[in-house]
C-alpha cells in the first residue's frame, strides 16, 4: 500500500464505550493548539466534544461546561480565532450561540 491510502476507522461502542450519549448531528473537526476535537450535537441536544489532548482521549459536554448556553438545534460549526476556540451553533431559539474556549481552559457562552 502507498501512502495515498484513505483508511475509515469508525469508532465503535467496543473502542471508546465511555462516549454517551449519541451522536444527533454531523460532527464537525478542529485542531486547537495541541488538541484535536471533534464536536457534535448529541442526541440531548447538548454540544459534546470528543478530544485529544495530553496523550488520551477525553469527553467533555460543553452545555454542562457553561449550563447557561442554550440547547443545540443545528449542526456546530467550530473556528480557531486568535487563541480561541469559537463553537457555534443554532440554538433551540432559532439564535446563533456560541461557546467560547480558551487554552487556559476556560468557557465562555
Amino acid at each position: 500500500m502507498g501512502d495515498n491510502v484513505l483508511n475509515i476507522c469508525p469508532w465503535t461502542m467496543g473502542q471508546i464505550g465511555w462516549i454517551n450519549p449519541r451522536a444527533n448531528s454531523s460532527p464537525v473537526y478542529v485542531e486547537f493548539f495541541s488538541q484535536r476535537h471533534c464536536l457534535y450535537v448529541d442526541k440531548n441536544k447538548n454540544i459534546s466534544d470528543i478530544l485529544y489532548a495530553n496523550e488520551k482521549w477525553q469527553y467533555q459536554n460543553l452545555n454542562k461546561e457553561k449550563p447557561e448556553a442554550p440547547k443545540a438545534h443545528g449542526d456546530p460549526f467550530s473556528l480557531v480565532y486568535y487563541e480561541q476556540l469559537h463553537t457555534l451553533y443554532r440554538d433551540v431559539h432559532d439564535t446563533i450561540s456560541d461557546i467560547l474556549y480558551n487554552p487556559n481552559g476556560k468557557y465562555w457562552p
